[in-house]
């Protein structure tokens, strides 16, 4: 069975379908092409959707603006497959109504010569009241199929909700993953730069213990650059104090060399 492509697209989309005209017409030339009657419950079958009571309206209303004939209008032949449930119902209904007609068959045969006319009327009216007690079940059939399509529509509006937030829920899932895959890149680099820096620490620790033994040595002889120098120091003072006294004794010597000339000068201006 063919059904409007649209509808099923409205229906999969989660929003709630509208039947048109267009669309009534449309499967009433489907029913025609397959020569079958058009009625409430054919037109729901190939469409998919809609009650079946607004479909037969919409159609009729069409049929008497289009100034189609009564006599062109076929009885109604329901050929829609019930649910089991449902046809479990209606056969009770069914049964029930053929158990009430029988056994008016019945009592009006045995009772037809004195109660015939009352007897027909009250049976007419048993009858009657039947048939409009099918008419009401067959309503609330209509209901219960309009509030299934309901139901249906708020199942597919969920599963479609169900479906994005499942969407989210995969996208910020592999957020994280790119996340913990970024924290765990940079958490080798760290690591590899820890131990960079511990082998930086370590060289310059054994830097610093070097450069500490250098320090020990070098103040040691600092100590004994110190010693020297003091030692020189004493050493100077001593030649400085020893040339003093030579640079008396020798100006002393000078003087007396320079008295002995002037005698010796003296002498020689005398033996003249």
């Amino acid at each position: 069975m063919n059904k409007d492509s649209s509808v099923v697209t409205l229906k999969k989309a989660g929003r709630k379908p509208e039947v048109t005209l267009a669309q009534v017409i449309k499967a009433a030339e489907i029913l025609k092409q397959q020569k079958r009657d058009i009625t409430g419950w054919t037109l729901r079958d190939v469409i998919g959707s809609g009650g079946p009571n607004y479909l037969n309206e919409l159609w009729l209303e069409h049929e008497k603006q289009a100034g189609i004939a009564p006599d062109d209008i076929q009885p109604a032949n329901e050929e829609h497959v019930l649910s089991t449930e449902l046809e479990k119902k209606v056969n009770s209904f069914l049964a029930d109504i053929s158990t009430q007609i029988n056994n008016f068959a019945l009592e009006s045969d045995q009772l037809a010569i004195r109660f015939a006319e009352r007897k027909a009327k009250a049976a007419y009216e048993t009858l009657m009241t039947t048939n409009k007690q099918l008419v009401d079940e067959q309503d609330l059939a209509n209901r219960m199929i309009e509030e299934a399509d309901t139901l249906n529509q708020q199942q597919l509006e969920a599963l479609q909700l169900l479906e994005e937030k499942n969407t989210a829920l995969s996208s910020t899932e592999q957020q994280l993953l790119t996340n913990i895959e970024k924290l765990e890149t940079n958490n080798l680099k760290i690591q590899k730069d820890l131990e960079a820096c511990r082998n930086s620490l370590e060289s310059e620790k054994a830097k610093v213990s070097e450069l500490e033994k250098s320090e020990v040595k070098l103040a040691t002889k600092v100590e004994i650059a110190n010693d020297d120098k003091n030692k020189a120091f004493d050493n100077l003072t001593n030649i400085q104090k020893e040339l003093t006294e030579a640079v008396v004794k020798l100006e002393a010597l000078e003087k007396l060399v320079k008295d002995k000339d002037l005698t010796i000068e003296s002498l020689k201006m005398s033996a003249k």
